[in-house]
């Protein structure tokens, strides 16, 4: 893990999922059961790497929500 963690925020966390190269369209104001299945899986699979990687922490990356 490395020493200071880069990202500390869920809103940090789904700009830079939605940034470039992106996975799909964001939707200003939809909630996260709106999205299709696939980037709300693509979604979990990015918070994964984020946590494995030591980007993030354990409980942020518990309670990342798209």
């Amino acid at each position: 893990m490395s020493a200071g963690l880069e990202v500390t925020t869920q809103k940090e966390i789904r700009n830079r999922f939605w940034g470039p190269p992106s996975v799909g369209v964001e939707h200003r104001g939809w909630k996260q059961n709106q999205y299709p299945v696939d980037v709300r899986l693509d979604f979990c699979d990015f918070v994964e790497y984020l946590h494995r990687s030591g980007e993030i922490s354990s409980a942020l990356a518990n309670r990342a929500t798209l």
